[in-house]
């Protein structure tokens, strides 16, 4: 089996399609040489989840919502202004965090890019796991607080 790497949005989405296309787990695990135990996972976690849209301008265009309707996507409401929702809002704290404690932080555009480049590249797939893991929790304490600002 390969050794442990972080899998992209672009791979996640590639995986899910074969899925969904009716291929078994097994067999997409070895397409992509991942572990059966990552694919699964990855599967349980989008059947639970579903698809969430934060509501920007592009997201509500007719085009896109016909689309999304017709492949029969789940998708959540996004509150307005919520970044209590948002899981990236938590990663790029990290990231921020990250940069700024460089022995050398970035003092242009191309040094704040490369900084960013390899912070992304270091951050721990532990943490992407318990932002996306979170989100079941996130959106039951905001039904809860009735929309209220949670503790995320």
């Amino acid at each position: 089996m390969s050794s442990r790497y972080h899998i992209d949005d672009f791979m996640r989405g590639r995986i899910i399609g074969k899925i969904e296309e009716g291929r078994k787990i097994t067999g997409v695990a070895r397409e992509f040489d991942i572990a059966h135990s990552v694919v699964s996972r990855l599967w349980k976690s989008f059947k639970t989840t579903g698809m969430c849209n934060n509501n920007a301008t592009c997201h509500r265009t007719l085009a896109v919502q016909d689309c999304l309707d017709s492949e029969g996507i789940q998708r959540l409401v996004w509150p307005a202004r919520s970044p209590d929702l948002n899981p990236i809002e938590n990663v790029w704290d990290a990231l921020g965090r990250q940069v700024a404690g460089r022995n050398h932080p970035p003092t242009n555009k191309n040094t704040l890019i490369r900084a960013l480049t390899e912070e992304w590249d270091k951050l721990p797939q532990q943490l992407l796991d318990n932002v996306v893991q979170s989100m079941v929790r996130r959106v039951e304490c905001c039904i809860t607080l009735h929309g209220g600002h949670i503790p995320y």
